[in-house]
C-alpha cells in the first residue's frame, strides 16, 4: 500500500528502511521539547496569557514521566506494551506532539519568532507519530488456507505444505500413540477451527503445517515422539493476541481432553510441560530432549529462507496491527535481539546444524 505526500512516496517497507531518520527525529525532538519547555516556558508562565506554554509544559512533564516509567524510552531501548492501559499512553504522546505544532503556528502569526524557532525543534518529533497514525501501518496479510511458498534453493527454506491426508495421518498417529480412547476426530476439528481464527495471521494452520513437517523430518530425535507431535497440535491452540497466558490455556485444554480420553497421568503431565515450554521464557527449564526439540521446531521459522522470514515478519506485524508502529518496532527489535543473543539459538544439534546460521543472518538484517 502506497501513499504520496507531495513528492514523497511512503510505503511500509520504505518506512522501515528510513527508521534511522525516524529515530533521530523522534529522539532529538523529544529532548528538545522537554528541555525547551523546562527553560523557555517558565519565563512566560506568570504573564496570565501564555496558556499554550502552560499546556506544552504539562505535556513535556508527561513525556518525562513516560520516559522514567518506561512507557517511552530513548536511544532505541524497548518500549513496553501496556495492555492494561490500552492506547492511553499513545494518545498522550499524540497530544503532546500536536501542542508544539499549534504553538509554532501561534508564534509565527504573532511575530514571536524566537518561540516559533524553538518550538519548531520540538514539533519535529511529531512527524513519526503522523506517519504512524495518519498513514497505513502495513499491508494486509492474507490468511493461510493450504499453500506454502518456499525457496527450494535454500537449505533452510522452512518446510513444505502438508496435504489434508498427511495432516489426518499425523493426528491419528499421535492420538492413538498416546493411548487415547476413540479417534479424536471431533477434537481435531475443534483444533483446526481454533488455528483458523480470524485474529491469527502467523499462528495459523501454516505454522502448524510447518512445525509438523519439520517434526516429521526430525521425529527420530524424540524420546516420546507421539507426545511431541500432539504437543505441536496444541501449542498455539489458544491464541488471544492481547493475552499473556496462551500457552497455559492451550496446555490446560490439552490436559482436560486427554484426561477425558483416558490418557495416563504421566503422559498428560509430559505433554502439558511440553506445551508450556513453548513460552520461550526460560531456556534453563528445557530439561528434557523432547522439550528442546519442540522449542527448536517452534523457532525454526527464524532459520527459514529470507523470503519466508520476510513473510513471517509481516504476518506477526499484522497480528499486532492495533499496536502503534513506533511501539511495535521497538518491542519487536527487543524480542528478535533476545533470540540473537542466545548462544546457540537451537538446543538440538541436528536443528542447530540446519537452522542456526540462517537464523543469525535473518535476525541480523
Amino acid at each position: 500500500m502506497r501513499t504520496k505526500i507531495g513528492n514523497y512516496k511512503l510505503t511500509y517497507l520504505n518506512r522501515e528502511k528510513k527508521d534511522w531518520r525516524r529515530k533521530v527525529l523522534t529522539e532529538f525532538g523529544l529532548l528538545a521539547n522537554i528541555w525547551i519547555s523546562g527553560f523557555y516556558i517558565p519565563f512566560h508562565l506568570f504573564d496570565g496569557q501564555d496558556y499554550a506554554s502552560f499546556i506544552s509544559l504539562g505535556c513535556a512533564l508527561i513525556l518525562s514521566l513516560l520516559c522514567c516509567f518506561g512507557l517511552y524510552r530513548l536511544q532505541g531501548s524497548p518500549v513496553r506494551q501496556l495492555y492494561w492501559l490500552e492506547n492511553i499512553p499513545v494518545l498522550i504522546i499524540e497530544f503532546s506532539a500536536g501542542v508544539p505544532i499549534f504553538y509554532l503556528l501561534i508564534g509565527v502569526m504573532t511575530g514571536d519568532f524566537s518561540a516559533a524557532i524553538l518550538f519548531f525543534l520540538a514539533a519535529i518529533y511529531a512527524l513519526p507519530f503522523i506517519f504512524d497514525y495518519v498513514l497505513p501501518s502495513q499491508p494486509e496479510v492474507p490468511k493461510f488456507f493450504g499453500t506454502l511458498e518456499t525457496d527450494d534453493n535454500s537449505p533452510s527454506s522452512g518446510s513444505r505444505c502438508m496435504t489434508k491426508e498427511e495432516l489426518k495421518e499425523s493426528w491419528n498417529r499421535c492420538w492413538s500413540g498416546i493411548g487415547a480412547a476413540g479417534d479424536g476426530v471431533s477434537l481435531k476439528n475443534d483444533l483446526v477451527t481454533a488455528w483458523n481464527e480470524p485474529q491469527r495471521k502467523y499462528h495459523t494452520l501454516q505454522h502448524l503445517h510447518e512445525c509438523l513437517s519439520i517434526f516429521e523430518e526430525f521425529q527420530h530425535l524424540a524420546e516420546h515422539p507421539h507426545e511431541v507431535e500432539l504437543a505441536i497440535w496444541f501449542h498455539d491452540a489458544v491464541y488471544d493476541i492481547k493475552g499473556k497466558n496462551n500457552e497455559q490455556k492451550s496446555a490446560e485444554w490439552a490436559r482436560a481432553v486427554l484426561h477425558e480420553a483416558g490418557v495416563s497421568k504421566e503422559r498428560i503431565t509430559r505433554i502439558y510441560d511440553l506445551i508450556m515450554a513453548t513460552e520461550h521464557s526460560v531456556m534453563d527449564e528445557l530439561d528434557t530432549s523432547d522439550k528442546r526439540l519442540l522449542v527448536d521446531i517452534d523457532l525454526a521459522i527464524l532459520g527459514s529462507s529470507p523470503k519466508r522470514f520476510a513473510e513471517y515478519d509481516k504476518q506477526v506485524r499484522a497480528e499486532y496491527s492495533y499496536v502503534p508502529g513506533f511501539l511495535y518496532r521497538r518491542k519487536r527489535k527487543q524480542i528478535l535481539q533476545s533470540f540473537l543473543k542466545r548462544n546457540p539459538i537451537y538446543q538440538t544439534p541436528d536443528l542447530k546444524l540446519r537452522f542456526e546460521l540462517q537464523a543469525r543472518r535473518n535476525l541480523s538484517c
